[in-house]
Formats: structure tokens, C-alpha cells, sequence
């Protein structure tokens, strides 16, 4: 999954591809809520 790190949050794509954006972090399964 894609994940796009902030500050304060951070937003899931629904479905990235292995290219993730600049401003993103590529992680393997699983959801982080804070």
C-alpha cells in the first residue's frame, strides 16, 4: 500500500501502484491509525 506521510497524518490511496509518490512511503500490508 501507499501511504502519503504528513506532519500530523497520514493518507491511504485506495490503490497505489509500486510507484509511489514523492511525498509517499511504500509499506507492506496493514493500516496505521492514529
Amino acid at each position: 500500500k501507499c501511504v502519503i506521510a504528513y506532519p500530523e497524518k497520514c493518507i491511504f490511496c485506495g490503490q497505489c501502484e509500486l510507484r509511489c509518490p514523492d511525498n509517499a512511503i511504500y509499506i507492506a500490508g496493514g493500516k496505521k491509525d492514529e
